[in-house]
């Protein structure tokens, strides 16, 4: 039987899937700009680092509000979104306590994701979400390591 804390890690990771999964997939990418595969060729950047130094410009010109609010949200909200899916993976599944173990599931479920964003519409492939996006499951990682090595073990 499981304990309560563990029933508790298991409750508090299914609200974070679904208001994560609200968050990568509620609204649509943009209108059609022809046809479906054109769409999908617009919303796909496999260019490292291409648009992070486009919203490291914008946050250093600070010429339009706007794009600097964006920017902030877009760098900042693809670390933070996936911090917990880093706590959450080693909490809940043991084998995921390597890091050796963890990351290439983290970047698997990443990618995953942003493949279904792309081809749903619902958001763009981008090679530099997949960077932050695995930037913040790897804090996430830290934080549960430093968590674990405080309270003496990895039990969730």
């Amino acid at each position: 039987m499981k304990s309560k804390k563990s029933r508790l890690m298991q409750g508090a990771f299914a609200l974070y899937s679904m208001a994560a999964f609200c968050l990568l997939f509620s609204r649509p990418t943009s209108a059609l700009l022809g046809t479906y595969w054109e769409t999908l060729r617009y919303n796909l950047n496999v260019i490292p680092l291409f648009t992070i130094r486009i919203y490291l410009h914008i946050l250093n010109r600070r010429s339009n509000p706007y794009l600097v609010r964006h920017a902030y949200v877009n760098l900042l909200g693809n670390v933070l979104l996936f911090v917990p899916l880093g706590f959450f993976l080693p909490a809940l599944f043991p084998r995921q306590r390597s890091f050796r173990r963890f990351f290439p599931w983290l970047c698997l479920i990443i990618l995953l994701i942003e493949v279904l964003q792309l081809f749903t519409l619902r958001g763009s492939c981008d090679i530099d979400d997949f960077l932050l996006n695995c930037v913040g499951g790897c804090m996430g990682y830290g934080i549960r390591t430093i968590f674990s090595i405080k309270k003496g073990s990895w039990e969730a």
